[in-house]
């Protein structure tokens, strides 16, 4: 279910950098593009020498693939594209064919008129095309998900939301309509993103694969999620730390201090004086080649009762081989990617495939109460609407149309994968927010749930430093932010 567009040039063109590319559309006087262009770099497929999304700020659906293999610069479009991502590819095509002096060939071989093939009809047309494709597919998958990638992250059509769309099923331009609203409400409705992230990178940022991946093994902004103001508060803290913790576990494991080791690595565990605090602080100690003992890592890490398992379907183990991240299967299927905090004195224990017992718990950066409570249809989408369901429209005093309205109050949604990979945005509902001490702060905390279609799905008790800005969140019954995931597992 997607298109592919090919650029055939005369010449032989081994590579077309993304930097490039991006240079030759902002230089350009495009009337194909108004709002700002974002790219983030993607793991190249077999025989690609690179690989990226490009999307417009707040308007792209799925945004437009862009690769170069076997001589060709390809640009890829997914099934619910949307307008916006026809008028990038538009841009991409038109930019680079009068540059390269190439023509356009398209999936079946033919090369395709420009004007016919972007007009405005014609991409109405493409879009029904795949829409009804795209119903077709989730009608035939009525026992499960289907999951259609976006710009920021991956949507799952649930039965709920496949019933509400088999209303259009015989009108293809309202089901393109339903289709754009679902896209936009969950990549830029249900919280804010920030695309200065590596995985949502402004143009002019870096974009190298591994430099990106070597920005998220650090925990500089992990600590702003315990100390009001690290710069002040970090330091001494981990001196604290340090001198008064009591030693969690030790193991003797490979690790890197500017070279390769092998020897004992230890992790220590402070609580600062309270045996039930639901934070603690651990740090990595290790010995370096002179056999002294290195301070190599602090974090913070939550201590809960609770536990989850998981089945380890991938272990990414950090440059200095002492943390790491954990990949972790649910037996429905569902994944969890975590920081290990106990990984230094269990890497060596652990088995891809084996499941173990974890406490899971997460650190919120934020949290707030959504500003978008739902959407709504509104003049002749609320008169269609209404229609389907054999019901005649309701008009207010005035004599307009009254809107069709869908809350979003009891959505559930956890994703991973637009930033780190131990965070994830969310939105749950709110059962309860109560206020706990940890570290000398204020805390709230809450759990947030990872909803499965066999029940109510797994609860991660999640705290959020208590601030002026976030006072009214006790009273909420919808969260939705970007946390931090830790684990370890169960002893």
């Amino acid at each position: 279910m997607s298109r592919t567009y090919y650029f055939k040039t005369e010449y032989c063109v081994d590579f077309i950098g993304m930097q490039e590319t991006l240079e030759m559309i902002f230089n350009c006087d495009s009337e194909f593009i108004e709002n700002p262009v974002s790219f983030y770099m993607l793991e190249p497929s077999e025989g690609e020498k690179e690989a990226a999304l490009f999307y417009i700020e707040g308007k792209s659906a799925q945004g437009v693939r862009v690769s170069n293999k076997e001589g060709y610069i390809i640009v890829k479009m997914s099934p619910l594209c949307n307008y916006s991502d026809y008028e990038l590819a538009g841009a991409f095509l038109n930019i680079e064919v009068g540059f390269l002096k190439t023509q356009i060939i398209g999936e079946d071989g033919s090369t395709i008129v420009f004007n016919d093939f972007f007009s405005d009809k014609n991409i109405q047309k493409l879009r029904e095309e795949d829409a009804k494709s795209v119903l077709a597919e989730l009608k035939t998958n009525e026992s499960e998900k289907v999951q259609i990638s976006g710009v920021f992250r991956k949507v799952n059509f649930d039965q709920e939301m496949i019933q509400g769309l088999l209303r259009y099923e015989n009108e293809p331009a309202e089901l393109v309509n339903a289709f754009d609203k679902i896209m936009h409400h969950l990549q830029y409705e249900i919280s804010e993103h920030n695309t200065n992230t590596p995985e949502a990178e402004e143009i002019h940022s870096k974009d190298s694969e591994t430099e990106k991946e070597d920005n998220y093994q650090y925990h500089g902004n992990h600590w702003d999620c315990v100390l009001k103001n690290p710069e002040a508060e970090l330091l001494p803290l981990v001196s604290e730390s340090i001198e008064k913790g009591i030693l969690y576990g030790n193991e003797i494991c490979h690790y890197t201090l500017d070279e390769k080791l092998h020897g004992v690595a230890a992790i220590i565990e402070y609580n600062k004086g309270d045996s039930d605090s639901p934070i603690v602080i651990r740090d990595v100690i290790a010995k370096n080649k002179e056999n002294k003992n290195v301070f190599v890592s602090g974090y913070p890490v939550i201590k809960t009762e609770d536990c989850i398992s998981l089945k380890i379907s991938e272990i990414q183990e950090w440059e200095n081989g002492l943390e790491g991240w954990i990949t972790g299967e649910l037996p429905d299927g569902r994944t969890l990617t975590f920081f290990d905090a106990d990984f230094a004195i269990m890497k060596d224990k652990y088995e891809v495939g084996r499941a173990y017992n974890f406490h899971l718990g997460a650190f919120a950066y934020f949290a707030k109460e959504p500003e978008s409570k739902g959407f709504k249809f509104e003049g002749q989408q609320a008169i269609d609407f209404r229609a389907k369901l054999g019901e005649a429209p309701e008009y207010d005093e005035d004599g307009n149309v009254k809107p069709v309205e869908f809350s979003t109050e009891s959505l559930c949604a956890f994703f991973q994968g637009s930033h780190a990979p131990d965070e994830a945005e969310f939105i749950s509902t709110v059962e309860e927010v109560k206020s706990v001490e940890a570290l000398g702060k204020k805390f709230w905390t809450f759990d947030v749930i990872y909803r499965s279609e066999e029940d109510d799905g797994i609860k991660i008790p999640t705290f959020v430093l208590q601030s002026e800005e976030n006072e009214s969140i006790q009273k909420a019954t919808q969260l939705e932010g970007l946390l931090w995931l830790t684990g370890y597992a169960v002893s």
